[in-house]
C-alpha cells in the first residue's frame, strides 16, 4: 500500500472490515501491511532493503523485490511457511473476492486445483 492510493483506503474500508475476512486472515495468516514507500529500512533474510528516492516519490526495495519491480497498489502477496513466494495479487478485492484468494492459499488448494477449479466450486461464508 500507499499513503496516496484511493483503492488500498478503499480496501481498508471495506475488504479489512469485514469480520468474516479478517477472522480468516488472523487465523490462517501472519497479515503484515507494508507502505511501499516508507523511509525506514527493512532487514530481510540478513539483507537490509532500503527506501531508494526515484520521480516523485520514490519506493522501499522490498517492496520492489516482492512485486518484482511492478510496484502497483495494492498488491496483495503470498508467502508459504518458509517465505517463499507463493502469488502476488494486483489490484482492489471485495471481500467476496479476498475470501475465494484466502482460502485458496490457506486450504492449500493452490497445489492441488487451479483457481478456475477452485472458484467454480467455491462455498462463501460471507454474511
Amino acid at each position: 500500500y500507499t499513503d496516496w492510493c484511493g483503492y488500498c483506503k478503499k480496501m481498508d474500508r471495506t475488504t479489512y472490515k469485514d469480520a468474516t475476512i479478517t477472522s480468516y486472515i488472523n487465523e490462517h495468516f501472519y497479515a503484515v501491511k507494508l507502505d511501499g514507500e516508507q523511509k525506514e529500512n527493512l532487514v530481510y533474510n540478513d539483507y537490509t532493503f532500503k527506501f531508494k528516492p526515484s520521480g516523485r516519490n520514490g519506493y522501499h526495495e522490498f517492496a520492489a523485490s516482492l512485486l518484482n519491480g511492478k510496484l502497483s497498489y495494492p498488491t496483495t502477496v503470498f508467502m508459504d511457511e518458509e517465505l517463499g513466494l507463493l502469488d502476488r495479487v494486483p489490484g482492489y478485492l471485495t471481500p467476496e473476492i479476498m475470501e475465494q484468494v484466502i482460502t485458496y492459499f490457506a486450504s492449500k488448494k493452490y497445489k492441488t486445483a487451479t483457481w478456475q477449479e477452485h472458484v467454480k466450486g467455491f462455498k462463501s461464508n460471507l454474511k
